[in-house]
């Protein structure tokens, strides 16, 4: 079903593309309207030099240096942010969903929020109508 609807979608994209060009040959001499296509078409076949030589490019590559096996490793230095300012963060700043970040002395801080954001207690609101208990989170923000 997905792909009928792209078909059609792509359908009414061509045939408005199509009515446009209609409206422009309605509007316009035929001289105008070949030099528009030539214009296209010059652009066309622009484009497609350039893509042959971008393909004949990456071929070459690979004939000298052999298919790709595997992706470069890249050494990431967690120390200095991109402005070589001194990063500091525990482990657990690291993994939380929501961290302050300051500037202390020069350095970047990753903190946890305050304990406001934490949830609250757990708060038993009775049983349910088959008598298990249900609890509910109280959440304090």
């Amino acid at each position: 079903m997905r792909r009928v609807l792209q078909r059609f979608f792509l359908f009414i994209l061509w045939i408005g593309f199509f009515a446009l060009w209609l409206r422009v040959l309605s509007t316009s001499s035929w001289s105008e309207f070949g030099r528009a296509w030539s214009y296209v078409g010059a652009f066309g076949i622009a484009y497609s030099l350039v893509l042959w030589a971008w393909i004949a490019h990456n071929r070459s590559i690979r004939r000298r240096k052999g298919p790709r096996t595997n992706v470069r490793p890249v050494h990431v230095d967690w120390s200095r942010d991109h402005l070589g300012r001194p990063v500091i963060a525990n482990a657990a700043s690291w993994a939380a969903p929501f961290i302050r970040i300051h500037l202390r002395d020069g350095a970047k801080v990753y903190e946890l929020p305050p304990l406001y954001s934490l949830p609250g207690p757990v708060v038993s609101s009775g049983a349910d109508q088959n008598g298990a208990s249900r609890e509910k989170e109280a959440v304090t923000l």
